[in-house]
């Protein structure tokens, strides 16, 4: 409940217990009630998956052994708009 109704989600990436970087990027979407993680690959492209559903199975993967990197965590960030005492006017 504390997640932006719209935002970006990057997937935190341990590679080989070493470095420690943003492996994908995506955004935060509520709709209808439900958060979603919306990314694009190159096939199926842009879709929307349940942001839980999502995160539990990337976590999962950290059982796989051969994987070039595991997925530690998520970082979240808001998006937010200027206030109107800002805005220019020409």
């Amino acid at each position: 409940h504390k997640l932006p109704n719209i935002g970006w989600i990057g997937e935190v990436a341990d590679r080989s217990g070493t470095a420690v970087a943003v492996q994908h990027v995506g955004f935060i979407v509520r709709k209808r009630g439900k958060v979603y993680f919306r990314d694009a690959n190159v096939l199926p492209g842009v879709s929307d998956h349940l942001l839980l559903s999502h995160a539990r199975w990337r976590m999962g993967q950290r059982k796989e052994p051969n994987r070039r990197y595991q997925i530690i965590g998520f970082a979240f960030a808001a998006f937010t708009q200027p206030s109107s005492s800002h805005s220019h006017s020409h």
